[in-house]
Formats: C-alpha cells, sequence, structure tokens
C-alpha cells in the first residue's frame, strides 16, 4: 500500500508538472568547425535594444528571466547574414518573475547546482551556418517583443556552437531576420535540454524541475564597413 501510494504521488507530480513551452526544438549535437565567412560587412550589436530571455518549468509552476549580451556582432556579405559571435555575461543571469525574485532563484541559479557563474562567468555562441528558408519576409522596425514561444514568420535556419559551462555543443534553430536600412534584426524562439551541457540539478523531491528550457532572443545591430 505504501510503495502503491508513492508511485501514485510520483504520476500525478510527473503528470501535473507545468509544460515546457511548445515551441521548436533545436537540434543538438557536435561542435562544429567555425570557418571564416568572408564577411564584407560588420554589423554589432545594440546591447541595449537586444535581449535574450529565458523560461523554465517545473511541478509547482514556472519562472522567467534574462540574461545580458556583453558584446555581440554579426557577418554580413552583400546584404545576407553569413555569421556572428555573442557573448552572454552569466553574473547577469536573473529571474524576473515575482515569486522566482522574492524566493533568492537568480542566486541559486548562478550556484554550482547549475550555471555556476563564478568559474563560468560567461557564454558564447558562435554561429557555424545560415541557410535561407523559403518563408516571407520579416518587415518589422523593430525588435519583436518576445511574448509567444514559437516563431510564425521564420526565414533563415541558423546553426552554431553554444558553449555553457565549460561545454561546447552545435545548436540550430529558426529564426526571424529582417536587414533594412543598415540595421539587422533577429528573433529566436526554441527549446534547449540543460542536460546537454551537463547542468542537471533535479530540484527538490516534492517539485521537480524540466530540463528542457526556452530560450528567446531578440536583437538589434547597426551594419559598419569593415
Amino acid at each position: 500500500m505504501f510503495v502503491s501510494a508513492l508511485s501514485m504521488t510520483a504520476a500525478m507530480m510527473i503528470g501535473g508538472c507545468t509544460q515546457a513551452p511548445d515551441s521548436d526544438e533545436a537540434k543538438v549535437g557536435d561542435a562544429q568547425e567555425v570557418q571564416d565567412a568572408g564577411a564584407a560587412m560588420i554589423a554589432e550589436v545594440d546591447l541595449a535594444s537586444s535581449k535574450v530571455e529565458w523560461v523554465g518549468t517545473k511541478v509547482t509552476g514556472r519562472h522567467n528571466g534574462e540574461i545580458r549580451m556583453s558584446k555581440g556582432s554579426l557577418q554580413m556579405t552583400e546584404g545576407a547574414l553569413v555569421g556572428g559571435k555573442f557573448t552572454l555575461d552569466m553574473t547577469s543571469m536573473s529571474a524576473t518573475d515575482k515569486m522566482g525574485a522574492e524566493n533568492g532563484l537568480t542566486d541559486h541559479l548562478q550556484s554550482a547546482e547549475f550555471f555556476e557563474v563564478e568559474k563560468f562567468p560567461t557564454a558564447e555562441f558562435v554561429i557555424t551556418g545560415v541557410r535561407k528558408l523559403d518563408s516571407a519576409p520579416v518587415d518589422a522596425e523593430d525588435v519583436p517583443e518576445i511574448n509567444q514561444y514559437k516563431l510564425s514568420n521564420p526565414t533563415h535556419e541558423i546553426a552554431g556552437n553554444l558553449t555553457l559551462k565549460g561545454v561546447t555543443k552545435s545548436v540550430t534553430f529558426p529564426a526571424a531576420v529582417n536587414v533594412s536600412q543598415g540595421s539587422v534584426s533577429a528573433t529566436a524562439k526554441f527549446n534547449i535540454n540543460r542536460a546537454d551541457w551537463g547542468i542537471t540539478y533535479p530540484g527538490k523531491p516534492d517539485d521537480l524541475i524540466r530540463e528542457i528550457v526556452h530560450i528567446g532572443i531578440a536583437l538589434k545591430a547597426a551594419v559598419q564597413v569593415s
């Protein structure tokens, strides 16, 4: 009876767990070689107008937050995106939902149980490939707000090496990219499994944390002749 009760409780916990946002699942694999894209122009990312947001879920609900970019640039050739490199300031990682902010989630995320930011203060994403999709062009002057979890108008498929906590993996995901009047805006929304980067803290026994994490990226950059 006792074992059965425990099994039933566990099943209810798992079944009742708040689901990760419905989004495109990034393809994850071994790190890829970064080749010289031969870019003719560089677009420096406007850090003040760009953002990286995350959503994590667990049995009792969800948390969301953000991470600041410390630097970034896009490589352009003949008006087309061909490469790029971005650095994230992991010491800026924070929980922005009320419950997470009030309960010390930011400190926990920065601890060794999650991202160990004292040892790994930055994360990096380097584009290794860009493929244009057969989609309608994005027509947006400003960076779209990340208020939905799946793109309805992806224009490109982006591949790149993502380094988190000293582990580098290749990730591939859809993105909406717009090049207009000397500026570039881009949006991406996708899910990754944090365990692929060795981040495996399970949560409390009565409040398990899902391994799937949603990432939302919105950035804006100004094109400069190199």
